[in-house]
């Protein structure tokens, strides 16, 4: 009986055992602080809703300027809402507002520290566990899953925002479970439209403008493949929800329910943002993404395994997202390590890549990419983002702006000597040397062989690949 559990463990799929070993390890690379105003405006929208019932932030927020709302979606704000009444009702007091220019706020709320700063860890898990589902609902190897899944969660920026206050983790989980959604369409029951839907709706409320991608997106998917009628109901159903709560949210806060609090938002052709968020060594998703490289090769395997629709709508909706950052007007993201703006496309993007691991050598290829991008991301992971200076758009082209090789310059001692030190190295738990003694560190060396553990018994896991009769084929016709 006491073997029982750990059988159970065991007779994961490989995806879920590295999940779980994901979780693990972004928890031993924890940060535990906001890193950018947009984050600290969500997690206070969270606050205000939860400790004061209200939709504009109480007390306001002092960072350069006084905010009285948030403008950011308030999805993310109600991913963080419960935990923060979990952590409210166990003692945990949100800090108090700070004067501008002090960092307070940002690395002294025990609030955000216990309640929510582990939250982007366990939503990028979870992504990475359904890359290696949409790879399954692609009749994928064992290899090809646990390369997707190893690819999106140590290989790119997943790995950096992770541990992040920004809201584009929840946005890549949502966009990942509506294309798991729809390639097991014609299989699965209700459970799985209703995904859809919620996948929808979420990331509408989250992040509007990449919703209405996905949104558009999953109905071109449906109506492309002459799905019956009542098919439509599951998207149309999302998008009206997320829309209406988008309006409500926005009404309620600046007495308009057409202004987001952004302003003018501005998009327009230009090859400097094309090419910054691709090949930049500030924000080009070849150099935090190698495992990218490989995304035209897996088109042409799912094409000659015979899923060319599936292709085409994953590359599709990946490009659109990429377009619409890149052809934003600060499409470099702000005050960001790497491509922070791509995130919601690199689930897709994972998929596609690791699609095209037929052989040995391209997975010699993907191995080394997927090593190669841990290695230039470990910088962003260890180096605190707040205290490297903001680059602007044509500052991301110098070589200078690649983490790896500058961002160590940073780091002036190794334990940061008080709360608000940005010159140690940005993990909780090394931060927690200084008042705790070396036990701290007891922390994340047993997360750490959790990962490894959980990764081995990924290797380990039997093979199972699809018989004749089971692969998994669209059929037009109803729900």
């Amino acid at each position: 009986m006491r073997a029982l559990p750990t059988g159970r463990l065991r007779a994961w799929p490989p995806e879920k055992l590295l999940g779980v070993g994901l979780f693990a390890c972004y928890l031993a690379l924890l940060k535990g602080h906001l890193d950018a105003v947009d984050g600290l405006l969500m997690f206070r929208q969270g606050a205000a809703l939860v400790l004061h019932g209200s939709i504009h932030l109480v007390p306001s927020v002092v960072w350069s300027q006084q905010f009285t709302d948030s403008k950011y979606g308030i999805g993310q704000s109600l991913a963080y809402a419960p935990f923060i009444g979990i952590g409210h009702l166990f003692g945990l007091r949100q800090a108090g507002p700070s004067t501008a220019g002090t960092f307070r706020q940002y690395y002294a709320d025990p609030l955000w520290t216990v309640a929510c700063s582990w939250i982007n860890c366990a939503v990028t898990a979870v992504t990475a566990c359904y890359v290696g589902k949409c790879l399954r609902a692609l009749d994928a190897t064992k290899g090809q899953i646990m390369l997707g899944v190893v690819g999106f969660g140590l290989g790119s920026p997943a790995l950096t925002y992770s541990s992040s206050s920004f809201a584009q983790p929840l946005t890549a989980l949502m966009c990942v479970l509506a294309a798991t959604s729809l390639l097991r369409w014609s299989t699965n029951g209700a459970s799985n439209r209703l995904l859809l839907a919620v996948a929808i709706a979420g990331c509408l409320i989250t992040r509007p403008v990449e919703g209405v991608v996905l949104g558009l997106g999953s109905a071109a998917f449906l109506g492309l493949r002459r799905a019956h009628w009542s098919a439509w109901l599951w998207p149309v159903a999302g998008f009206g929800l997320g829309i209406a709560i988008d309006l409500v949210v926005d009404q309620l806060r600046f007495g308009s329910a057409f202004q987001s609090g952004y302003g003018q938002e501005r998009w327009h052709p230009t090859i400097a943002g094309v090419l910054g968020l691709s090949i930049s060594p500030g924000r080009g998703i070849v150099w935090y993404m190698p495992f990218c490289i490989l995304v035209p090769w897996g088109l042409v395997q799912l094409f000659k395994r015979g899923r060319s629709f599936e292709a085409c709508w994953l590359a599709a909706i990946a490009m659109v997202l990429f377009l619409n950052a890149a052809l934003w007007d600060i499409w470099w993201g702000g005050f960001d390590w790497g491509p922070r703006l791509l995130v919601p496309a690199l689930p897709l993007v994972a998929v596609i890549a690791a699609s095209a691991v037929n052989s040995r050598a391209t997975l010699a290829f993907a191995a080394a990419s997927v090593v190669c991008g841990f290695v230039l991301l470990l910088p962003t992971v260890l180096v605190d983002l707040l205290v490297v200076p903001a680059a602007s758009s044509h500052a991301n082209f110098q070589m200078s702006k690649l983490p790896m090789l500058t961002a160590w310059r940073f780091v002036r001692h190794i334990v940061p000597r008080f709360a608000t030190d940005r010159n140690g190295i940005d993990v909780i738990w090394v931060r927690l040397v200084h008042h705790g003694g070396p036990a701290a560190l007891l922390v994340p060396l047993a997360l750490l062989s959790v990962t490894a553990w959980c990764f081995t018994r990924a290797v380990r896991t039997p093979t199972t690949e699809p018989g004749p009769g089971k692969i998994s084929t669209w059929s037009p016709g109803g729900t």
